[in-house]
């Protein structure tokens, strides 16, 4: 049993669906010493596994849920992926309790130790400059990011964003998030976690009930457990006799307990000869582009682009795009697969193009159009731009998106306008607390 790193069973790895929340009978003393009504409600399944009758933990518990491919997703990423990039954002006031939570000296620590950090807090993480920060996605390879707010929703520095402004990955990452109630239902796309989720997060420390802060564990004691390679999913977890909050409570782990993250220099990842087995991508990349450049339709240059992203050169489908156009082969096909290529090097311009091409934008591909073209929005954008967003408007949740485009559109075309799509999107909206955020943005026109 567990009583410290290195004996009969440090971790445990649960794959398989489950509920995220139990309710078990927990005796007083296992409760911890909060008021009652906030004592009221479930706790994390992963906090109360792995523990004995009287509370103390055998093991450390991670979760892995869902289809066979994206189990073994969250799987091969915690054994072979590089962690040397961190992306910190700080959300939080900067004074009083809150400033345990500032990352100022995690950033100096990261970077001393070899990480490469990107670093936003105070009002570079106020919601227009996060939404700028993030237009083109995320390649960090751990977050860690402090918010307040509820399951749909969460707190920038300034603002409220719904779970439609999760950043966009650009490389799978592992997640640390001081916010309630991310975890609530991590498998639907309607709350904060599972977009994260859906974006390519595969570790994943959040809560799914409200836990209050003392929860957390600060981020630069996460950072130093990190650092003294301790499992990701460990680190983030107050450990037996560190506080009432030790015992089992409200934050889940998803993810593989035993996961790393510490500094580059302790890590390294030996590339390996592939075996002489299978066929070289880029000697077929290479035939399927003097295909596209031959034949000029359109599966030829999906093909050739398709090929060239997965060798990571984002630059090079732009310009098979480009040669697309103007040969006339910049059909659906070739448009669903440049688009994400155009996201990640934020060519607005050539997104566009693209954007006019696709048969139906799917979810996700509304959701790369709202973060590259919705984070630019302001006083000068023009018409034919709102019109466009207007009618990419995502559902559920669409008071977050009317709300952004709602003063804009009302300039350009008049109050009744931005009132009539919002009476449209209340007649439509089946939740009545979002339904009641419509309401309340419709009062202010």
């Amino acid at each position: 049993v567990w009583e410290g790193l290195g004996d009969t069973i440090d971790a445990v790895a649960v794959c398989r669906v489950m509920g995220g929340r139990a309710r078990p009978d927990l005796p007083r003393s296992l409760r911890p010493q909060v008021p009652a009504e906030a004592d009221e409600g479930p706790v994390a399944t992963t906090d109360w596994l792995g523990r004995r009758a009287d509370g103390t933990r055998w093991a450390f518990v991670g979760w892995i849920f869902g289809h066979e491919s994206r189990c073994a997703y969250m799987a091969m990423c915690s054994l072979f992926l590089d962690r040397s990039s961190w992306w910190l954002c700080n959300t939080y006031p900067e004074d009083g309790a809150w400033l345990r939570f500032g990352m100022d000296d995690v950033a100096r620590r990261l970077q001393a130790r070899g990480h490469d950090v990107t670093h936003l807090h105070g009002r570079e993480a106020a919601l227009p400059a996060f939404r700028r920060a993030v237009a083109g996605g995320i390649e960090a390879d751990v977050l860690l990011l402090t918010s307040r707010g509820s399951p749909d929703f969460f707190e920038t520095f300034d603002g409220r964003a719904t779970a439609h402004d999760v950043p966009v990955l650009t490389a799978p990452a592992a997640l640390y998030m001081c916010h309630s109630w991310s975890l609530k239902t991590p498998s639907t796309r309607r709350t904060v976690g599972g977009r994260w989720l859906e974006r390519g997060v595969y570790a994943y420390f959040g809560s799914v009930h409200e836990p209050f802060l003392g929860a957390f564990v600060p981020p630069e004691e996460v950072s130093r457990r990190c650092d003294s390679m301790v499992p990701f999913l460990v680190a983030t977890r107050w450990w037996p006799g560190e506080g009432p909050l030790s015992m089992p409570w409200r934050l889940n782990a998803i993810g593989d307990p035993l996961m790393r993250c510490g500094p580059p220099t302790m890590m390294p990842r030996p590339r390996l000869d592939p075996p002489g087995e299978g066929d070289d991508l880029r000697v077929e990349v290479a035939q399927w582009m003097r295909r596209a450049s031959e034949d000029g339709d359109d599966e030829a240059f999906a093909a050739a682009i398709h090929g060239v992203i997965l060798l990571g050169e984002d630059g090079i489908a732009r310009e098979l795009w480009r040669l697309a156009e103007a040969g006339r082969g910049d059909g659906p096909r070739a448009a669903e697969a440049v688009l994400g290529a155009l996201f990640r090097l934020e060519d607005v311009e050539a997104f566009l193009r693209a954007w006019e091409k696709l048969p139906q934008p799917t979810e996700p591909q509304l959701d790369l159009l709202w973060h590259l073209v919705g984070a630019r929005l302001g006083s000068s954008t023009d018409e034919a731009t709102l019109l466009l967003l207007e009618s990419a408007i995502r559902r559920p949740l669409a008071h977050g998106d009317i709300e952004r485009l709602a003063s804009l559109l009302a300039r350009a075309l008049g109050t009744p306008h931005v009132r009539s799509l919002i009476e449209r999107e209340i007649e439509r909206e089946p939740v009545e607390r979002w339904r009641k955020e419509l309401e309340k943005l419709l009062r202010r026109y």
